[in-house]
């Protein structure tokens, strides 16, 4: 999976999730790349776990699955609707707290 991350045209930043042996972050020629092993996405594809959670030297990171908004959406923010993943049982009153 790669993304883009484009200003006025021009790609500026890119971000790709990739299958491999070993958990690593990796960051070159405007490319973030997270490698993720087959634990971790068996983790990822569990419906119970919202996301995968990692460390490489002092530097933290992850991915976490994309819900429903928790709040109604803001008109002028022009935001697309895009899929989400199925919200947890729980959701609804965690959007409360």
């Amino acid at each position: 999976m790669e993304e883009a991350f484009c200003v006025l045209g021009e790609t500026v930043w890119r971000v790709r999730v990739l299958p491999t042996t070993n958990d690593a972050l990796t960051c070159k020629a405007g490319a973030l790349t997270i490698l993720l092993s087959s634990q971790k996405i068996a983790e990822l594809t569990d419906a119970r776990n919202e996301g995968v959670y990692f460390s490489q030297g002092e530097l933290r990171y992850y991915i976490e699955k994309d819900f429903p908004c928790a709040h109604p959406r803001v008109g002028e923010a022009e935001e697309i609707e895009a899929p989400t993943f199925v919200a947890p049982h729980d959701f609804e009153a965690r959007k409360i707290s």
